[in-house]
This record gives structure tokens, sequence and C-alpha cells, in this order.
């Protein structure tokens, strides 16, 4: 690829450093990988906890999707819901009443008893409280809750909410003990209890995350005894270890080493189109985006086409929006103006600022939006505009876009099989906090309250269609692409199912020690 020429130094620098931290990758995981019954799972970053009602990103997310249940949960490799904690639930006619029969028998790990509903009625009230939660918007219908008996669960909405469901299959639905939280208090998030088929063992900071198999899980058990979770947030140290067997399972992240392990008899590669996409955003709240002049001229100054098609041409596609083209209501007509650098800097000189402007980007330090962003940042140096350019953890990067205080950055969505929780994200009551771009539009408000609260599906398509149209019109970001999920596995791993929303949930997996 043409943008690696320019940084063989850069590159070589990155190599013998990462040669140095495969060796401590390696001693810091414990056992080997080729034990059997232990799969080592390689992430980007090490997780900051594992309370379902503060999840920052998607590696709290995977390492959570294997630790609680939900009332409801995916099907392995698809977005299609199935019973879980709950064996079978009903929905009133007016769609504001939902009553949930709960599984028997359900025990929490390490002792903590009996799953009933009380636990399910704590979860959810938890889940939904704006003053400690960062998923309350997504459980936001919920107006109270009941519970007539141990097995049963009544949700009251305030309105109908078709996304409702999703959300309670979600991991920030996973149900937690009541006791444990109680007891745990601010320590709970690293000690997590849940029903899950693995329980959590051990966290070892910046080294490893252990789960153990549930010996009491209601379904059939887990047919791998420990999970290993192991960050290493260098790409090249990942993909040595990948290939000296060092760890089991990594999320192939550019279209070189995709192509390798496609091509090589010892690996496997999983793949699927993912709910998901890339993108770079503006903070309107910030100067000088608060001009759609400004915020036009750097979408029209960035030459997205060659990002795409020189770095990711072949494990992503080209998007159209902020929805995945899977996801309903994506709008499939909607294109962003075309790459024109000359009509760029004439906005920009009609936006007051003829030599352009200084500013500052950060970005989770990994390479899905380390290389793209400094593109970007090249592209705005033509124009005049210099970013200051920071790539930070990722916890951090995402902190600070709820906090409002960052002018550019980047991010990917990990979007759910309905555009309810994405489009909350543009609603003027989620800033700050979800909504980054410290988007303000009233017709844009009502739009997506009128479709949430819609259980008439051409009301909220027609809504969402609405939405997309305007939210491209007042230049709010970026969007990059709709990536791939592409994880490469050792022979030994048997059963993964990547699915569309990147869920490491290992109930299904197996090992075979034998395999070669």
């Amino acid at each position: 690829m043409r943008f690696l020429r320019g940084r063989k130094s850069r590159l070589l620098t990155l190599t013998i450093v990462a040669i140095m931290m495969v060796t401590l990758v390696g001693a810091g995981c414990g056992k080997s990988s080729k034990d059997t019954g232990v799969l080592k799972i390689a992430q980007t970053y090490d997780m900051k906890g594992l309370d379902p009602i503060n999840l920052p990103s998607v590696t709290e997310s995977q390492i959570a999707g294997n630790i609680y249940d939900g009332l409801l949960q995916f099907e392995y490799g698809g977005t299609k819901l199935q019973p879980a904690l709950a064996t079978e639930w009903t929905i009133s006619p007016d769609g504001k009443t939902y009553t949930f029969k709960l599984r028997k028998g359900v025990q929490f790990h390490k002792d903590y008893g009996e799953m009933t509903s009380a636990d399910v009625k704590f979860s959810l009230d938890r889940v939904r409280d704006k003053k400690i939660s960062q998923a309350a918007s997504n459980f936001a219908s919920i107006d109270s809750i009941d519970t007539p008996d141990a097995s049963t669960v009544v949700l009251k909405l305030n309105r109908t909410d078709p996304a409702l469901l999703t959300a309670l299959a979600a991991p920030t639905g996973g149900i937690v003990s009541k006791k444990a939280v109680e007891k745990l208090g601010k320590d709970y998030s690293i000690n997590p209890v849940g029903t899950g088929p693995f329980a959590f063992e051990a966290w070892k900071a910046n080294t490893e995350t252990d789960l153990v198999a549930n010996k009491k899980y209601w379904g059939s058990a887990p047919k791998i005894q420990k999970l290993v979770f192991v960050p290493i947030p260098e790409p090249t140290t990942m993909y040595m270890a990948f290939e000296k067997g060092e760890v089991d399972v990594i999320q192939v992240t550019d279209g070189e080493h995709y192509k390798k392990y496609k091509g090589d008899a010892k690996f496997q590669v999983s793949e699927i189109a993912g709910l998901i996409t890339r993108m770079i955003g503006f903070n309107q709240q910030i100067k000088p985006f608060d001009n759609p002049k400004v915020r036009q001229a750097v979408v029209m100054g960035f030459n997205r086409d060659k990002v795409i098609n020189e770095m990711f041409g072949n494990i992503s596609t080209k998007a159209k929006g902020f929805l995945a083209p899977s996801v309903p209501g994506y709008e499939p007509n909607q294109e962003d103006p075309p790459y024109d650098p000359v009509k760029a800097k004439q906005l920009l000189t009609e936006a007051g600022f003829p030599d352009g402007f200084k500013t500052v980007m950060e970005v989770p330090n990994i390479d899905r939006f380390t290389v793209p962003a400094t593109v970007f940042q090249e592209d705005m140096r033509k124009l005049g505009i210099t970013i200051e350019y920071k790539p930070i953890d990722t916890a951090t990067a995402l902190a600070n876009q709820r906090k409002g205080s960052v002018p550019i950055w980047s991010v990917s969505w990990n979007q759910d099989p309905v555009p309810d929780r994405v489009m909350m994200r543009f609603h003027s009551s989620q800033y700050p906090g979800n909504n980054g771009f410290g988007y303000k539009n009233p017709a844009v408000d009502k739009l997506i309250d009128e479709a949430l609260a819609s259980s008439d599906d051409k009301v909220r398509s027609a809504d969402f269609s609405k939405i997309q149209q305007q939210i491209a019109k007042d230049y709010v970001g970026i969007w990059l692409d709709n990536e791939k999920y592409i994880f490469a596995l050792s022979k030994k791993v048997k059963g993964f199912p990547a699915d569309p929303r990147r869920s490491l949930r290992m109930f299904p997996v197996s090992i075979d020690p034998n395999a070669k």
C-alpha cells in the first residue's frame, strides 16, 4: 500500500519494539495457550471495569457478554432474539406492558444464590438511572418495574419502544446479583457476578482478564475451561503473538494481514459484515465547528475514497451515512459531497478562515483509527488547518467525547439490529454524553422522539430517512466506512461464530488440542 512507503523507518522501529513486547506478552499470560481447555483472546486494550451500567468500550462489552445473561440473548452468529433468563414474554396490545417469566433455578456465580425477579428489578433500575449509568438512555422507556412473584417481572413503559427487547439482550442489559453489588460496592466492577457461562476469576492490570467455566450454568456446560483476555495494544505485537501461538483469537484490522491469514493453511479466518460505522466527528459546541461552512469544508477537503481504497479496500465498504447497511431505516440514497479541496478552501474563506485555523483531534491509539487520522491530518494541512493530533487510550478518548471537551474525534459505532440507540446519539438531550457532536437541532429532536415512540414501521422509516438527510445537510461528521468483522483463529479453535455485533461469546466454542 502506498501510504506505508513513506513510513519504513517508523515501521522498522515499531517492529523492533514489537519483538521485545511479544516476549513480555508471552511471559505475562500464565499458562501456554496450547494447554487443553484454555483459550487466549487478544484484545486491543485492557478492560476498565465490568459493571453493565458502565461498559466504556467494546473490550468490556466482549468480556461482559461471557459473564452476564440478559432476559434475552442474540443467537450465536446473528441478530435474532432468543430466550435467556426469560423463558417467555408477552407484550400488551398497546405495547406498553412487557411481562417476562423467568427461568427457575438459575444460580449466580460465586455462591451468590438463586437469581430472582428482585435481581432483575435491581439490575434494570440501576441501568436506567441517569445519575450512575452510561446506558440509561437505552432504557428510558421503562417507567416502572413490578415483581408480582419471584419468577415474574412486569415492565410498565411510558411509550411504545420497538428497541427495548434489543436493549435487554445487549451486554448493558446483563442481570447482576443484587447481593454482590450491595456487598462489594465500588469494587463490584472488578469483581463482577452474573449468571453466564463463564465466571470472573481474576484481573491482572495490563496483563490479562481470566474467566472460568461456570459449572452451575443453566444451559449446557461450556466446552472450554478457561478464557484469558490479553490486552495487546500494538498491532504488530499482536500479530506476532498470534503467529507464534501465544494467543488463539485476534481481530484483524488491516488488509495485508487479512490476505495473509486467508491464504495460510495454518490459520482460520471467520468474517462477517459488521453492524458498525467508522467516523470522524466535529463538536459543534467548540469553535470554529459551530460554523456549518467550516464543517462542510472539512468534509469536502478529506479524500475519504483514497483512505478506503488504499488502506481498507478489502475489509470494509464506503459508508453512506452513520447507519450500517443492514440496520432497518438505512438510507441508501444518501451521499456525502465529493472530494473537492478547491471548494473546501473557498468555504473556509467565506467562513472567515482564509488562512485556516488550529485545532485538536483525539483518536483511540489503535491502527483502525490512527491510520485514517494521519491521512486526515495531512489533507487538512493542505487547507491550512493545523491539527494537533493526539492518539490516546480508548477509555480516555471515549470519556472526553462524552464530556464534550474534544473539537475533533474518531470512533466506530457498534450498532444494534435496530437504529434507535444510534439515532438517540443525535438528540440534544444527550449532550454532554452520548452526543459527542454537540448537535442540537429541534426539528431532528422531534423526529427522533416520534420515531422512537412509534410502533408503526412506515412512520419510523420515514422519520429515520428524514433524520439522516438532515444530519447530512448539517455536516455533522465524516462517515468513513462499514467494516467487516474479521477474526483470525488458531486451528485448534472449533465452532467460533463471528457475528455482526462483534461479540466474543465463547460458550459454543471448543478446543481440539490435536489440530494442526
